[in-house]
């Protein structure tokens, strides 16, 4: 993340996670640091979270 945070406008790292907690945890770390996040069940307990900067 330390990498991304000097990352051009543009930039979009998809973070796929089976963890309950990190659906609650990861968007709220992302949108603090200025990205725009998108979270999406991609299959039974799986899910995608998109952040855009």
């Amino acid at each position: 993340m330390e990498k991304l945070a000097n990352s051009e406008k543009g930039t979009v790292v998809d973070v796929l996670v089976d963890c309950p907690s990190a659906i609650d945890e990861i968007p709220g770390i992302l949108s603090g640091e200025g990205y725009t996040v998108n979270t999406t069940q991609v299959a039974d307990g799986e899910y995608r979270i998109r952040a855009e900067k």
